[in-house]
């Protein structure tokens, strides 16, 4: 777990979608701290030292130390990351105040080590189906991620949540074990009749002449009236 550092945070005052938006303006980050039985806290922070400080952790789901104003740090979990849904810039953040003292389920992100025999050496695909897992753990257990070893993986082999190497007595998962992370499929075969008729179903279709019908006298004269 990456070493923390305390990310400076201030109250906000005026909330609402306009008030947020000018805050962006300014490289102002709107944000939200809930949790403890207390009432939320709207805060803001330095765009720059909160995308500089996610750039430390592999997940967007992490813990952080945040002081409000002149205020002690409060340990707080990340829990929404809002994005643009065009430029993918970070609009606003939610945290979650936990107690150390307490487990909590949390997202950890799966990393893939190796690269199947499947894939070298038979050229099949590797295909991951799920990148984060559900663990429970104290705050201060978090794991930064969790790896799956994938070398061995043969074509037609898969590997489950519970071949995750987790490496601690205290972090269990939370979603069923049983759950497919990664499989290796076999490469696509391409008929190559298949593909020339195709070819030649096209090219008749496109070179097929446009048949244009001259209409009658009568019919012009109809129009015209």
């Amino acid at each position: 777990m990456a070493e923390e550092q305390i990310l400076q945070a201030s109250l906000r005052s005026a909330t609402g979608s306009a008030e947020s938006k000018r805050l962006r303006k300014e490289g102002i980050l709107p944000g939200i701290i809930y949790g403890s039985g207390e009432d939320a806290t709207q805060v803001q922070f330095d765009e720059h030292a909160f995308e500089t400080e996610m750039r430390r952790h592999v997940s967007e789901h992490v813990m952080l130390d945040v002081a409000v104003g002149d205020g002690k740090s409060t340990k707080v979990l990340l829990k929404e990351v809002q994005h643009h849904p065009l430029t993918d810039r970070i609009i606003h953040v939610d945290f979650q105040k936990v107690s150390l003292t307490d487990k909590f389920k949390v997202l950890v992100p799966i990393e893939v080590v190796g690269e199947p025999i499947g894939v070298t050496r038979d050229g099949g695909i590797l295909e991951l189906l799920v990148r984060e897992v559900e663990v429970e753990c104290l705050p201060s257990d978090i794991p930064g991620q969790l790896e799956i070893e994938v070398s061995a993986l043969e074509i037609g082999g898969h590997l489950s949540l519970a071949d995750l190497v987790i490496g601690s007595d205290a972090v269990t998962l939370s979603d069923d074990p049983t759950i497919t992370v990664a499989q290796v499929s076999a490469p696509r075969v391409v008929d190559d009749d298949t593909e020339e008729t195709e070819g030649e179903e096209e090219e008749s279709t496109s070179t097929e002449p446009e048949v244009i019908t001259e209409r009658s006298s009568d019919e012009t004269d109809d129009s015209a009236d």
